[in-house]
């Protein structure tokens, strides 16, 4: 989730002062809850299955900042997929069709991904999802082996192939690369200490 960059989408006219520098997708505080509520939401589901997430910011009296959507796993990619991003809204009745439907988007983004290493953006035509006129969904595809990868390290000559090194060049074993991947995904609160 901290690897997950938007800036302004580009549009035809373009406004004075704008910035089109990356910016983080989800603040601190959000990515903390949904890692939390993701972690527990993935161990539940099947593969076919997708989460669906509303998050929810008051911004002043009658107004609320939301972004909603989904995450999925589908053919070796973990798939971000944003129906409202940042959508300003001062209607509680919209609010509620949102957080009721989060994977409608209710009108045009202003917003667009920027894509890092081992992530490539699309623009959503598969899903068959229902949209305004004008709208469209942005995802975000992010390679799964990137994510649950042992740590990284080279392999010296004549080693065998699922043997890896630390950055001393000490070689590891399969189970201190698990070990380290688990406790990496702990401190990201991915899973919990139990898990």
């Amino acid at each position: 989730l901290g690897d997950i960059y938007v800036r302004p989408r580009r549009r035809w006219i373009t406004l004075t002062g704008t910035t089109s520098d990356p910016m983080f997708a989800f603040s601190e505080g959000d990515q903390q809850y949904l890692a939390h509520h993701l972690a527990e939401a993935f161990s539940r589901v099947k593969p076919s299955e997708w989460v669906a997430f509303y998050l929810a910011h008051t911004q002043g009296p009658d107004v609320t900042e939301i972004t909603s959507g989904a995450f999925f796993a589908q053919n070796g990619y973990l798939h971000l997929l944003i129906a409202n991003y940042r959508y300003v809204v001062t209607v509680p009745l919209l609010q509620q069709q949102i957080r009721d439907r989060p994977l409608r988007p209710k009108g045009e983004s202003f917003y667009e991904f920027v894509p890092q290493v081992k992530q490539s953006v699309a623009t959503e035509r598969t899903w068959n999802l229902p949209k305004p006129l004008m709208a469209e969904f942005r995802e975000l595809l992010v390679e799964v082996d990137e994510l649950f990868s042992p740590v990284a390290g080279t392999r010296p000559e004549g080693a065998p192939s699922n043997a890896t090194t630390t950055n001393s060049g000490e070689p590891v074993t399969p189970l201190e690369e698990r070990l380290r991947t688990l406790d990496r995904l702990r401190s990201q609160g991915l899973i919990t200490e139990e898990e």
